[in-house]
């Protein structure tokens, strides 16, 4: 019969593990550090009992043998930690459903060598088999970032390996809880099982030095956070990557969360943050395979979504507004045309403490395409042009409609379409040799004007922060500002001639047989537009008769240049 040994109630001294105890601990001499293991026994914490060992837990045999099914059970007391944690035990490694603890509170590092270095608080999760705990709390000497809880195993990373699973709670306390390769599941549905010390998960663990100010979770490729979920609320994932973890080489340590809100219940979704090119990751997530309205893909970040089944969901994405590519969500998926990176839209967004979410609604996670990351929309120029014209009202200037005026008068141009991310600008070039105007104000009206006539070709340039740039560009007819106006015809309350340009004006008008009924002079210095009416009466102030009547007009311009003018106009009675 295989020795129990029970810690609870009939006991509540604490037991303090210091080298060994028969039938229940042994001595590892090669690591020179007290270990406790249970190779063919079972062990026993009762409610309210406490077991601390500072060293190694071992549960099962050291790997050299066949494995044995010895047991450990937690009813409800509380195993303190110092070192590493193993089983390799075919037997249970704790029963589910108990509140017992597991408290790792490592403290000096633990046997560090030249090759592993390991810092203060460093401590491993390994083994031949996972083990699923109560409730697991991870803290310890060292600073926060520095010190941190590892999930090992000595079998070939697979998207299947399991190596932790939590009944409860975790607090992850101020550590990084680094699952490498590994999986790590929370068998709760309870939105809050997993906590920090002070800091909520959906608020920055990193400050801007890239220390890490609280907990989160860290995994490499294969490596994946599992929620279970069963109520239609945000279940936050606070996963993070410190500049020291991971096998690709990564950008400065961040804290990525990511937020999943199910629509039905029993959905269980799996989650890895990615601190790097999601180029380079191991699925080759290749960011330069996009859709054209994608200028780029953020380069410093993604997520790997994993969920299977058929309901929606609403993805909540956090980012710090420092972030270098943050306008909307992407999804690598086969969209009809191709499999490439694909915008969801600009989504709903929202501040949570330091970050700022982008959240997706209804949407359905396809566990062949989990690749999620920011992106930037390819920004497309437009712009429109307006003029006011010789008549003083606003005129649209179109391909179609494109003339306009010399000095004084000016063209307005409005961009219609600006780029909304960090960096973005619009430059105009108006084609008559003048410096481009460039601005990075989406409600900047830009006015120009000509100072000769000709053709001249308007560009506008918008660049999204000198990484993609498109063009729109209008052609314009510009000509001198002399003009006449004459109505067909005339009747008492619409008597008047119009001119613009000229410094003066000889009008005469004659009847059909050619005889002179009317002289006018119209002087205009400064060459503004004006009208000039006429009363419908002869020279001797006589009304003349309803008929068609002859005009020729004398009209000067600043440099003496005379332009005659010919036609007829209807006298209406």
């Amino acid at each position: 019969m295989k020795n129990t040994t029970f810690l609870g109630n009939m006991n509540r001294k604490l037991i303090k593990i210091l080298a060994c105890v028969i039938g229940m601990c042994g001595y590892q001499a090669k690591a020179q550090t007290p270990l406790l293991f249970n190779q063919g026994s079972n062990i026993f914490v009762d409610n309210g009992g406490i077991l601390m060992v500072q060293g190694t837990v071992q549960v099962g045999n050291d790997g050299g043998s066949p494995s044995v099914p010895a047991s450990f059970t937690n009813i409800g007391g509380t195993v303190f930690v110092e070192g590493d944690w193993i089983n390799n035990s075919t037997g249970t490694c704790f029963t589910s459903n108990n509140l017992g603890k597991v408290h790792f509170f490592g403290g000096a590092a633990v046997t560090p060598t030249p090759s592993t270095k390991n810092p203060a608080g460093f401590q491993k999760i390994g083994g031949t088999f996972h083990t699923n705990f109560n409730n697991l709390i991870l803290e310890g000497a060292g600073t926060a970032g520095d010190a941190y809880k590892e999930v090992v195993n000595n079998g070939i990373p697979t998207l299947t390996q399991l190596n932790v699973s939590i009944d409860n709670e975790l607090q992850l306390k101020d550590r990084e809880f680094r699952l490498n390769d590994n999986r790590c599941i929370i068998l709760s549905t309870d939105p809050s099982a997993i906590s920090r010390s002070s800091i909520p998960l959906n608020d920055n663990s990193f400050d801007g030095a890239n220390n890490s100010l609280d907990g989160y979770i860290s995994t490499d490729a294969y490596g994946r956070l599992e929620r279970r979920t069963n109520l239609l609320v945000e279940y936050i994932f606070p996963l993070g990557h410190s500049s020291k973890s991971g096998t690709i080489p990564s950008n400065a340590a961040k804290y990525r969360p990511i937020g999943l809100i199910p629509k039905n219940t029993g959905s269980t979704y799996s989650v890895r943050m990615a601190n790097f090119d999601a180029t380079v990751d191991i699925e080759r997530w290749d960011r330069t395979v996009k859709q054209d309205t994608i200028c780029e893909i953020n380069p410093d970040f993604f997520h790997l979504i994993d969920y299977v089944g058929s309901d929606l969901t609403d993805i909540r994405m956090y980012y710090l507004s420092t972030d270098s590519i943050i306008e909307k969500m992407a999804n690598f998926k086969n969209n009809t045309i191709a499999n490439q990176w694909t915008s969801l839209g600009v989504g709903d967004e929202a501040i949570s403490g330091a970050f700022t979410t982008k959240q997706v609604s209804d949407y359905l996670i396809d566990t062949q395409y989990p690749a999620f990351a920011l992106s930037n929309s390819r920004p497309q120029a437009a712009f429109t042009a307006t003029t006011i014209g010789p008549d003083g009202n606003i005129k649209t200037v179109t391909p179609t409609d494109n003339e306009i005026f010399k000095t004084p008068y000016t063209i307005d141009v409005d961009p219609t379409n600006f780029p909304s991310n960090i960096g973005a600008e619009y430059c105009f070039d108006f084609g008559d040799g003048t410096p481009q105007v460039c601005s990075s104000d989406p409600d900047f009206i830009q006015k120009h004007s000509y100072d000769e006539r000709g053709i001249y070709t308007i560009v506008m340039t918008v660049s999204n922060g000198n990484i993609c740039a498109d063009i729109d560009s209008l052609q314009l007819k510009v000509n001198d500002i002399f003009r006449v106006f004459v109505p067909t015809g005339m009747s008492e309350g619409n008597q008047f001639f119009s001119f613009m340009g000229y410094i003066n004006v000889d009008l005469l008008l004659f009847d059909r047989w050619g005889l002179l009924v009317r002289q006018l002079q119209v002087p205009n210095p400064s060459g503004e537009y004006i009208q000039s009416p006429w009363d419908l009466t002869d020279e001797n102030g006589k009304p003349v008769q309803e008929d068609a009547y002859a005009f020729r007009m004398e009209c000067t311009r600043p440099d003496g240049t005379i332009d005659v003018r010919v036609g007829t106009i209807t006298v209406l009675r």
